[in-house]
């Protein structure tokens, strides 16, 4: 699989061809969620209306194409909660959610659930607010 996330860059382009699919806001924070990239993309609008200032990208470090990493997304304080319905660690479509820190882009959590099965799609929907999280 090309690494897709690596060479792109926040643009209105290449936000939409890859599966742009819904905006987070919170403060002056914008997260754009690119299911196509596997990647949701931290925008910092304080930093210029007409050039936003794209702090860091979030990815998986275990993630695959097919997972669509960034379908729901959540953000409180430091940390974003990303959603991965289609993650296969308990099989197929057994879901996960993944805990990031929102400064350093770093993968802090993979949340999968013991008793996962297949088709189950935990990830699908995700609500973050200060140290609880809902999943």
């Amino acid at each position: 699989m090309k690494n897709m996330v690596a060479d792109t860059h926040i643009n209105v382009n290449n936000v939409f061809s890859a599966g742009f699919h819904n905006i987070n806001k919170w403060g002056s924070m914008l997260i754009i969620l690119a299911a196509g990239l596997g990647a949701a993309l931290p925008v910092d609008t304080k930093a210029d209306v007409c050039q936003p200032l794209q702090r860091v990208k979030l990815v998986a470090q275990d993630g695959a194409e097919s997972d669509f990493f960034g379908r729901p997304v959540a953000s409180d304080g430091n940390y974003v909660l990303v959603g991965v319905p289609w993650d296969d660690d308990r099989g197929s479509g057994s879901g996960a959610a993944y805990l990031f820190d929102i400064n350093t882009g770093q993968q802090l959590l993979k949340l999968v659930p013991d008793d996962g099965e297949t088709y189950d799609l935990f990830g699908y929907s995700v609500a973050i607010q200060g140290d609880t999280a809902l999943i």
